[in-house]
């Protein structure tokens, strides 16, 4: 799984690219207006934060902004991949339903062995040793 810098950088590259297209801009145009802001860019620095293989701050932010002629929250990235949250949030339901399903499970057997128990007539003398199943190694005895 990405880390969540890259998640960020990448969606931030992809909405960058969105917007320069849709405004039918060049990565060349927009270094070149970029530069009128005194913020610095070429071609292959936009190419690199297109990819998001480069971090920009908050001044190219705005002015990237004002370039593509959009709000510098359009660029901002939507960090969480709808995709990805409902496929984590299906899964967490499913371990959920997992679970609950073993406790029921779980349930029934205390009982039945409560049932057992409250069936045993025995002495008032007598010790009764429970052992978990499959752990019947013979040391345990009934004592009189």
């Amino acid at each position: 799984m990405q880390s969540f810098k890259s998640q960020v950088w990448q969606s931030f590259g992809r909405s960058l690219r969105e917007a320069r297209e849709q405004r039918g801009m060049t990565q060349d145009e927009v270094a070149r207006a970029l530069l009128r802001f005194g913020s610095g860019g070429t071609q292959s620095s936009i190419a690199k934060m297109e990819r998001g293989d480069r971090m920009v701050g908050i001044d190219h932010l705005a002015a990237l902004a004002w370039i593509l002629r959009v709000d510098a929250d359009r660029l901002l990235p939507l960090v969480v991949d709808r995709e990805d949250e409902d496929a984590h949030v299906a899964a967490l339901m499913a371990e959920r339903e997992h679970l609950a399903a073993q406790r029921r499970e779980l349930q029934n057997r205390w009982e039945k062995v409560e049932r057992q128990l409250l069936a045993v007539d025995s002495p008032p003398n007598r010790q009764v040793v429970l052992v978990p199943e499959g752990r019947d190694d013979g040391k345990h005895s009934e004592e009189a």
